[in-house]
């Protein structure tokens, strides 16, 4: 798995609303009694949060991309089938990371 980093700048409304779910984070008490959060800063929320929401995005992001460079048509926009080049060649339902590493 490889990581990258993304600089986000933040709005001040967009700070205003971590800081209001900070104090959440830290008094969260899990089912055995004890505050996993509690030591949360600001930037632990917002890394949480960005994670959680990238992996809800990337491949729409992703998508969206290949179908303006036109390497995929509209169907294939619209189709969750087939994530990747390699994938809709192959017309495979395999997870698109180990299908790209069969094709190399």
């Amino acid at each position: 798995m490889t990581q990258y980093t993304v600089k986000y700048d933040l709005t001040e409304k967009e700070e205003a609303a971590l800081r209001e779910l900070l104090p959440n984070y830290q008094q969260y008490i899990a089912k055995d009694g004890s505050r996993p959060f509690e030591k949360y800063t600001l930037t632990d929320v917002f890394q949480s949060l960005m994670y959680i929401g990238s992996r809800h995005t990337i491949w729409r992001h992703i998508k969206e991309e290949q179908f303006r460079q036109n390497l995929i048509d509209i169907d294939q926009l619209i189709d969750d089938k087939y994530l990747t080049i390699a994938e809709r060649n192959a017309h495979t339902d395999e997870g698109s990371e180990d299908t790209w590493k069969k094709e190399q």
